[in-house]
């Protein structure tokens, strides 16, 4: 059997939640298959991500979107909560190096993700 060039990726559905450093929520967002914006190229730029830099291809990721609604808020993110949930069970949600030097940049204290075996903290 032949194998396709154009091999599907599977897509997650990735929730990300932004906390001051109050605790309280200042943004909930979810991955995107269809928009893109002008930080995830930034940031995939950054590190170097030629397939995030063609337009066609950058897709936003739920920690880049949490991010960019804090700031359009005018809000300062102190911790960041990363979770992918399939059959009602987590799944390993940690963030891409792109999402990390996007985290590093803004200073984002904590970062919580989910795991198979539950939450990890970086």
């Amino acid at each position: 059997m032949l194998k396709s060039k154009n091999k599907l990726k599977k897509k997650f559905h990735i929730t990300c939640t932004a906390y001051d450093k109050s605790g309280r929520v200042i943004a909930i967002e979810n991955n995107s298959y269809t928009d893109s914006c002008r930080l995830m190229r930034f940031f995939a730029k950054a590190v170097g991500d030629r397939t995030k830099n063609d337009q066609r291809k950058v897709y936003n990721h739920a920690e880049i979107k949490c991010i960019d609604r804090a700031i359009k808020l005018g809000k300062i993110v102190h911790m960041l909560k990363v979770e992918r949930i399939e059959n009602g069970l987590y799944q390993n949600a940690k963030p891409c190096y792109i999402c990390m030097h996007a985290i590093k940049h803004f200073k984002i204290a904590k970062v919580i993700y989910s795991t198979t075996e539950g939450f990890k903290t970086l």
